[in-house]
Order: C-alpha cells, then sequence, then structure tokens
C-alpha cells in the first residue's frame, strides 16, 4: 500500500516554516522550474527520453533533479484508486506510468530514480514508513536518494506532488521533499532497512515511532560510508542477509518490520533453493557434454583416429572430455544443504560420472600407449 499525504490543519509555527522552504526553492529554482515545464510532450514516452532531453542542456547534477522532480510532481497525478494495490510489475511500471499519468508512491520512486541515473546522477529507491500530521502510518511508502558533490539527498516525488483531500487528489508542488538532508528527512520518512537513513548515528524504530529523532546515541558510530561502499561490491545474496541482519537489530516493534523481515527470509530461502538447482543444472549440462564429447571421440577411435589431426588434436579431446567431467564434479561440490530429492539425484550423478570416468582413463591408458607407438605401427594397437 503507498499512501500520499492526507492533508489536516498544521499549527502555525510548523505551517509557516514549510511555506519559507518553498518560497525560497521557488525562488532559488525558478529559471530550472521553466525548463522542466517545457519540455515537450513527444519527449517524454519513455525515462530515456526525459533522460536524453535533460542531457542536452547544461545542467548541474542538482539541476538536472530539479527538473526531473518539477517534471514529475507536475505531469504525474496521484491515482487514489490504486493506492491499496499491490499489483505492480516492475518490469514495465514506467512505461505505465509514462502512459497514463498516474501512480502511487512505487511509480514515483521508479520514474524518478530512474531518469536520475539515466542524467548520471546516482539513485536509489528507498522503501519504508513515514510520519504523518504528527502520527505514525504503518503503511509502507517509497522515495529515493540520490548523490550531489558526494553528499546524499532524500526526494520524495510522491509527497512533492501534492495531498489527498476528502479522498480526492489535490496537486500541489511541494518543495519540502525535494532535497532533503538525511537530518530532516528522518524526522517523516524512516527506512526500513537503517542503513539508507544515511546517518553517523542513526535511530531505532522505536525512537522514530516516539518521534525521538533528535536524541542520538553517540557512543555508536555507524559509518554509513564504508557500509554503502561494502554494500556496491556485495552480492545479491550477501545484500539480502546484511539488509535483514540491520533490519532486525534496528527493532522489531511493529507487525510491519517482522513482515518485512520475513519477506526477506522467504527471498534468501529462495535463492538458496534456486541457486541450488541452478548449480545441479550446471552439473548436469557438463555431464552431458562430457558424454557427448567422448562419444565422439570413440566414434573416431573406431576409425582409427583417421582423418588424421595429429597426437596433439587427440590429447586436447581428452583433456576437454575429462575437464567436462571435472566441472561436474565440482559443481556438484558446490551445492549446499540439497533437498532429499535433489540429493538423491545428487547421488545419482555422481555414480555416473564415477562410471564413466573409467571409461576415460581407459582411453587414455590407450591414447598414451597410441602416442607413444612408432606410427608405421599404431595400427595394429587396433586389433589388440
Amino acid at each position: 500500500m503507498c499512501y500520499l499525504k492526507i492533508k489536516v490543519l498544521f499549527l502555525i509555527l510548523f505551517f509557516c516554516t514549510f511555506s519559507e522552504i518553498n518560497a525560497q526553492m521557488n525562488k532559488k529554482y525558478s529559471s530550472v522550474d521553466k525548463i522542466a515545464l517545457t519540455i515537450p510532450d513527444s519527449l517524454t514516452t519513455s525515462s530515456k527520453d526525459i533522460a536524453d532531453h535533460i542531457n542536452t542542456l547544461a545542467l548541474s547534477d542538482e539541476n538536472k533533479l530539479r527538473v526531473i522532480y518539477i517534471w514529475i510532481t507536475k505531469n504525474i497525478q496521484y491515482d487514489t484508486e490504486k493506492k491499496y494495490s499491490f499489483d505492480q510489475d516492475s518490469t514495465d511500471i514506467i512505461a505505465k506510468t509514462l502512459n497514463t499519468r498516474k501512480g502511487v508512491c512505487t511509480n514515483y520512486a521508479e520514474l524518478y530514480s530512474s531518469i536520475a541515473n539515466k542524467v548520471g546522477v546516482k539513485s536509489n529507491i528507498i522503501y519504508g514508513y513515514t510520519i504523518q500530521n504528527g502520527q505514525v502510518d504503518y503503511n509502507p511508502h517509497s522515495w529515493c536518494v540520490s548523490i550531489i558533490d558526494s553528499n546524499w539527498y532524500m526526494f520524495d516525488p510522491t509527497w512533492g506532488s501534492g495531498f489527498i483531500q476528502n479522498s480526492k487528489f489535490i496537486q500541489h508542488i511541494d518543495d519540502n521533499y525535494f532535497k532533503m538532508s538525511p537530518d530532516r528527512a528522518i524526522k517523516t520518512h524512516m527506512p526500513f532497512d537503517p542503513l539508507w537513513q544515511l546517518l553517523n548515528y542513526p535511530i531505532s524504530n522505536l525512537e522514530f515511532c516516539n518521534k525521538n529523532t533528535y536524541q542520538r546515541n553517540e557512543n555508536i558510530l555507524f559509518n554509513f560510508n564504508d557500509t554503502l561502499k561494502a554494500y556496491e561490491k556485495q552480492s545479491d545474496i550477501k545484500r539480502l542477509i546484511s539488509k535483514r541482519e540491520r533490519i532486525a537489530n534496528n527493532g522489531i516493534n511493529s507487525f510491519l518490520i517482522f513482515t518485512i523481515i520475513q519477506q526477506l527470509d522467504t527471498q534468501i530461502a529462495t535463492y538458496y533453493q534456486e541457486n541450488t538447482y541452478r548449480k545441479y543444472d550446471l552439473a548436469l549440462h557438463a555431464y552431458k557434454e562430457g558424454i557427448y564429447m567422448l562419444n565422439r571421440f570413440i566414434e573416431h577411435k573406431n576409425n582409427q583416429f583417421l582423418p588424421n589431426s595429429g597426437d596433439l588434436y587427440l590429447k586436447q579431446k581428452l583433456d576437454e572430455i575429462e575437464n567436462s567431467f571435472a566441472e561436474s564434479i565440482v559443481n556438484l561440490g558446490s551445492i549446499d544443504k540439497p533437498s532429499i530429492k535433489l540429493e538423491k539425484s545428487i547421488g545419482q550423478l555422481y555414480k555416473s560420472i564415477d562410471a564413466i570416468m573409467k571409461n576415460v582413463n581407459e582411453h587414455s591408458l590407450f591414447l598414451d600407449k597410441f602416442m607413444k607407438t612408432p606410427e608405421k605401427d599404431r595400427k595394429s594397437l587396433f586389433y589388440e
């Protein structure tokens, strides 16, 4: 579920502060905003088209992101009918968003991140939950982070597009959710993975829910920059495992967080299961390749190695056969915790390789003898 803000009456001081931010932003980016609002519709049929157009302009990274933010918040309408929808196909979500000009938070975040990365500004989609109107909203939400001049900032094009009032979407570009510093963003946006708080002293889920976003445990330093560098180098499975660990360590204080961890557990288990079968398939493929090459070698041997391709060729072919079976064994040996059914198949494949290797060894001994025999006497070896 992706929720847009529901408008209520704010405290005057809070309202004034937000108004001041909007006024400052409007003045600072007025010329850039005009560019965003004059992009021809014909150049907005894909995220690549939009990015290509932006890249033709002499803009800084910050101004590129501003154009993206303004264009999305001006042109994409929040789809109130889909706010409860879980049917979001990531393979064509961007195309659907640009085609319908509608979406929920996932659509906004996917589109923003796609364009941002295509214009050369490193961006990621962040998933978490929020505080709205002073109350914790335990419905999932998504927003983005982008890096400008080595510093990370938060962008929420969904909240920046407007709000819901009386069940209707009211479009209103809100600059408060453009280029939020991590310290400011954490007051309303809580990532599931504390890494994406991008804070050296992150807060726990409990502290966020208690709206205690100011007091930090300064005895525990979290070097998020180093963790991010390590994260980028990790394999998919290591990312999932480390993410799950960070989320769990940050406190499971709601059913939402519990559900997220369950989803990660399922993803990790699925990865291992699929990886296990993938390794078995690789082992089986290598075995079949070995059998195919062995049969071709035997046919060539039955023809007394004619036409003559040379001893080196024969030795190379036999080595390829042995290497193929060896590759199969290596893949089988790398399989960890297979199911009972797969374990039986693995055992059968080991036995088949063991049996066939005895045959390969016999051919190897023959070839060794063949190569040591003078060429004029070799034909007699096939009749022994």
